[in-house]
């Protein structure tokens, strides 16, 4: 690994630069003096007693009894582990700290998400908080990626259906694999990830293959705007259902009607949002 990376990363964790480079002088030359450190990585032999302090605080370095002071490093997995523990407890105290500041929140029309690490997220609770029916369709990586919270929303109870551009194995209410998907994907030359669950929220968005940027995703609680993603979602299921049936020749009229009779909609089917939403076609019919 490349130290500029390593540094970058032990930085993100906490450390400053100098504590960064200080430790990890350490870990490749063994105990030594600060003045020792300090001329490895050019730093002043006062900066490096500074940053062993520091390290010394954070359970990273310790000092070797002697004449001298000598630092040695805590060996990696001992310190890291010091550091995701001490991450966990910072994120539970600041999780109860937001909750206990939050108000009861408005519904959002449209947000826009602009980090691809956060429309996964996104994606990730939609699916952790569906209670009846999500419907999913992605192109083949961003499947790899919500993989497990679709088993894991499929095995509580929720109806999941996915649609996917080439075969996979997913554990689901319906799969189906899109006809030329492979071709659409290399047409679109991008990662798309398309979400809608409970009629209560959706997610759309457009990543570059690599998932690195977000060309557009929108995130969006709007009853009216879900509800609709969802019947889209679910009639372009049914659509290629019906197209798998042509291409095993087994498109008899029975088995169409079969497809379209039991794909969900929200006549046969509750569906909290769209419950939501008649609620408040009704209040505004009171008011009228």
């Amino acid at each position: 690994m490349k130290l500029a990376l390593l540094i970058r990363q032990l930085t993100e964790l906490g450390l400053s630069d100098l504590e960064a480079r200080t430790y990890v002088a350490l870990l490749k030359s063994g105990p030594a003096t600060a003045y020792t450190v300090g001329r490895a990585i050019a730093r002043p032999t006062a900066n490096v007693y500074k940053a062993a302090d520091a390290l010394e605080a954070r359970g990273a370095v310790v000092s070797v009894p002697g004449p001298k002071r000598i630092l040695q490093a805590v060996e990696p997995e001992q310190f890291l582990a010091q550091l995701r523990r001490g991450h966990a407890e910072l994120l539970d105290a600041a999780s109860q700290g937001l909750r206990s500041v939050v108000t009861a929140p408005g519904r959002v029309g449209l947000a826009r998400i602009e980090n691809v690490d956060a429309v996964f997220e996104r994606a990730l609770a939609m699916l952790e908080s569906a209670t009846a029916i999500a419907a999913v369709d992605c192109f083949p990586a961003s499947v790899a990626r919500l993989a497990p919270a679709i088993e894991s929303a499929f095995q509580r109870g929720v109806a999941v259906y996915v649609q996917v551009y080439e075969p996979v194995r997913i554990r689901c209410t319906s799969l189906v694999v899109v006809a030329r998907g492979e071709e659409i994907v290399r047409h679109w030359k991008s990662e798309q990830v398309n979400l809608a669950c409970d009629a209560r929220e959706v997610l759309l968005a457009l990543c570059n293959p690599s998932h690195s940027a977000v060309i557009e995703a929108y995130w969006s609680s709007s009853l009216y705007l879900a509800c609709m993603q969802q019947a889209r979602l679910l009639r372009e299921h049914a659509f290629h259902q019906v197209h798998e049936l042509l291409e095993r020749g087994e498109a008899e009229p029975a088995a169409i009607r079969r497809v379209l009779t039991q794909n969900p909609n929200f006549t046969s089917m509750k569906m909290p949002g769209q419950q939501a939403l008649a609620a408040q076609i009704a209040h505004a019919e009171e008011r009228s």
